[in-house]
């Protein structure tokens, strides 16, 4: 089970995703993460989408932000990922 599982798997014990319309908004470019389970890197969001499906959850993916986003009932921003030391 991978990070973005068990934070899917706590949002929807708490009721946060009980609906079914949610935007993720790639904004990060193309950072990649590794992943243990497969021989390359990948995508962000390609981690995130697989959590929400897992869950019964189809995202809609999408790099620009809408300009309305009252038709989603939550939207997940992928910024990229920052060091601060």
């Amino acid at each position: 089970m991978n990070k973005f599982m068990i934070i899917i798997v706590l949002l929807f014990s708490f009721g946060f995703l009980a609906a079914q319309n949610i935007l993720v908004w790639d904004y990060s470019g193309s950072y990649t993460i590794p992943n243990p389970d497969y021989p390359e890197d990948y995508q962000i969001e390609t981690a995130l989408i697989e959590a929400l499906q897992a869950n019964e959850i189809e995202p809609e993916l999408v790099t620009s932000l809408p300009t309305d986003l009252a038709p989603y009932d939550a939207v997940f921003v992928i910024s990229g990922i920052w060091c601060f030391s």
